[in-house]
């Protein structure tokens, strides 16, 4: 990394974000929407009124407030963004 301007100094601690192009689509899901259930990442997907089931995720690269889902989530399937520590709590007093 260049830094001609010296804005960066040596032992300052920065965060980079690298973007780059995609030629393939790719399903994003928010950060607050995942939960983990035994160290496996998991979403709750709403199946009908207040009706919902839990699918693990097989995940890719997060850019900090999203995480690229590979395997686990369908486009277009509704789940739940807020509350998943709630869906959470209750699916464990089952």
């Amino acid at each position: 990394m260049d830094n001609a301007d010296g804005d960066f100094k040596i032992g300052e601690f920065v965060n980079i974000r690298i973007f780059e192009q995609q030629s393939q689509r790719q399903l994003l899901v928010p950060n607050s929407a995942i939960t983990e259930i035994s160290g496996v990442p998991a979403v709750f997907v709403k199946e009908s009124a207040e009706r919902y089931s839990l699918h693990y995720l097989k995940t890719g690269a997060d850019n900090g407030t999203a995480t690229v889902v590979e395997k686990g989530l369908e486009d277009g399937e509704r789940f739940v963004m807020s509350g998943t520590y709630q869906l959470k709590m209750i699916y464990f007093n089952q």
